[in-house]
């Protein structure tokens, strides 16, 4: 490692390596540091049960520009959750109900569509989010539970409306921002079904570690790992990044903590008002993921419960050494222990009482010190009181990450569009400085 390398690059997520490997192309010295022992922030393939299973990040769509950009460059291969014909909901006091996936989309489709009427009111351009702030000013403070009373649904919507948009943003409805709602849906010209695969349907053959070693591999920045960031500060002639083992000084430094654990590190000077504030406050997600093993060969299934209930979401993902593997979704990752069997087991078998499950596994990434929480969601009010701190940047430290996403924020998309775009920022920055 260079120890004045012209950028340092703190995180080695997705906008981390993609940061890394736009700036070498331009023939800089980079030096990119990763706290946990391994890239990928978020998103990370792990080998459990003998497979490659996504403990954090799995779907892409060709209606997120940047991951599919990427997919294209490097030819990866692509497949589909298998479809599940039958599907569950559950009603409090009344039990699970089942129906095919036609049925629940047919009731979900009031509520959804509802939704997403209102995108090209919110946001006519879904790539400049405060492009029609003043309207966006009337509604922010709105949350997803108060805009689903507000139609009256019967039990049956109530529970996939709660159910859809809590597993969602990865916390209750209420704390979930109607704007962000409305802000996915605009992402897919305010068709909800499509919106609705996108977040859920298509994935990287092998896990998105396919796709996060190709970009590393295709930089050739200097990638160090279990080295992470204590401070960082800037002055008029660069930055100092001291971190585990001591401190590099570069002209700039590019910063993809997310936002809930971005406290962590202390910055001289301060981070601007709305950024600090955000990262004091959190932004919405702090659920759940887990994988579910349920024992023989199981049809495809899917089904929603609602945010008091442990798990929102199950689905039937993988066929494997005679067993069936679901992937679980719950909205608070303190309220089930995804590696207990028992506990996930009375979760899963209210959708499927006579199912066995033999085996359960998470990373609770609420409590990872690094992640304090899932992917980025906003809660009410949040997009107008911070987003604007959150895309400016202050040079010499530029910020990047799905947090500040403009597009796809919570998605791999997103990560990439901030290192494409940070990295071109520091590019013609440090031109500029000379």
């Amino acid at each position: 490692m260079s120890d004045t390398p012209d950028v340092v690059v703190v995180g080695g997520g997705f906008a981390g390596v993609t940061a890394a490997r736009e700036l070498t192309r331009h023939n800089l010295d980079v030096t990119l540091l990763e706290a946990r022992d391994r890239l990928g922030g978020r998103t990370w393939t792990d080998i459990r049960w003998g497979k490659n299973l996504d403990m954090g990040g799995t779907w892409i769509h060709w209606t997120q520009p940047h991951v599919w950009a990427e997919v294209t460059r490097y030819g990866l291969d692509v497949t589909s959750s298998p479809d599940s014909e039958r599907a569950g909901w559950i009603i409090k006091g009344r039990g699970c109900e089942y129906g095919t996936r036609e049925q629940l989309e047919a009731i979900m489709d009031r509520g959804m569509s509802h939704v997403a009427s209102r995108h090209q009111e919110l946001f006519p351009r879904p790539y400049e989010p405060l492009y029609n702030e003043s309207a966006l000013r009337e509604i922010d403070h709105r949350s997803m539970a108060e805009e689903i009373a507000s139609l009256d649904p019967s039990a049956a919507e109530y529970v996939l409306l709660d159910g859809m948009w809590s597993t969602n943003f990865s916390a209750t409805t209420e704390e979930s921002a109607l704007t962000q709602a409305v802000r996915w849906c605009a992402l897919t010209n305010g068709d909800w079904r499509v919106m609705f695969d996108a977040i859920a349907k298509h994935k990287l053959v092998g896990g998105t570690k396919a796709l996060l070693e190709r970009i590393a591999g295709d930089s050739h920045a200097t990638f160090r790992t279990e080295t992470p960031v204590r401070r960082i500060t800037a002055d008029a002639q660069g930055v100092t990044v001291a971190h585990s083992d001591g401190t590099v000084r570069a002209r700039a430094v590019i910063v993809t903590v997310p936002i809930n654990a971005l406290a962590g590190v202390r910055f001289e000077p301060e981070l601007a008002p709305g950024r600090a504030a955000m990262a004091r406050e959190h932004q919405a997600s702090k659920g759940s993921k887990v994988w579910i093993r349920v024992e023989g060969e199981q049809q495809p299934f899917f089904g929603y419960a609602t945010s008091d209930h442990p798990l929102t979401l199950v689905q039937y993902e993988y066929a494997h050494d005679g067993d069936s593997l679901f992937v679980a979704f719950g909205s608070d990752g303190n309220r089930l222990d995804g590696n207990d069997v028992n506990q996930v087991s009375n979760a899963f078998r209210a959708w499927l009482p006579d199912a066995k499950v033999v085996g359960a596994t998470e990373h609770n990434w609420t409590r990872d010190q690094y992640s304090l929480g899932t992917w980025p969601m906003l809660k009410p009010g949040q997009l107008i009181r911070y987003a604007r701190d959150l895309y400016e940047q202050q040079p010499p430290i530029f910020f990047a990450g799905s947090d500040v996403a403009q597009g796809w924020a919570g998605f791999i998309d997103g990560a990439i569009e901030t290192g494409l775009r940070s990295s071109r920022q520091v590019v013609a920055y440090l031109g500029d400085a000379g």
